[in-house]
């Protein structure tokens, strides 16, 4: 755990990393602020690749989306939190027009009211473009102690 002061404010920040998300390359699967009596958790973007293998899931959408919050949802719990915790997610998906509806079918699956806030935006290529990644979602905890 590393240690940041300032302006009298001590704030504490590990990495957190799990076996139930892919493994990362050069960024953390997440990163934890620790504010005394709660800790902020930001997940990097995960997409719908299998911890086990790290091959993108077959099936389109639907697989790829639940896959991708599975691993944010391992993330929180070990971090110490769960998907109640989450306050904010971004989605990056590269074709809005075809597959959102099939991202909300999923999606609402994950989550209850109140639901986190969300931003989903359309974007031309997920990093991962030599695999057939089609959505990216990461998501910000706040994890009461």
């Amino acid at each position: 755990m590393n240690s940041n002061k300032k302006e009298g404010i001590e704030m504490l920040h590990e990495k957190i990393e799990t076996k139930k998300a892919p493994p990362p390359g050069n960024y953390s699967q997440a990163r934890a602020i620790d504010l005394g009596n709660c800790k902020v958790v930001y997940t990097a973007g995960q997409t719908g690749n299998i911890p086990e293998t790290d091959e993108v899931i077959e099936g389109g959408i639907g697989p790829q989306t639940r896959q991708a919050l599975e691993n944010i949802k391992g993330i929180i719990e070990d971090a110490g939190g769960a998907l109640e915790d989450i306050v904010k997610v971004t989605v990056f998906m590269k074709d809005m027009k075809n597959d959102k509806a099939g991202f909300e079918e999923v999606y609402k699956s994950f989550f209850k009211k109140p639901y986190p806030a969300r931003s989903l935006i359309e974007v031309s290529e997920i990093p991962l473009v030599s695999e057939p990644t089609i959505v990216e979602i990461e998501a910000v905890a706040y994890i009461k102690k």
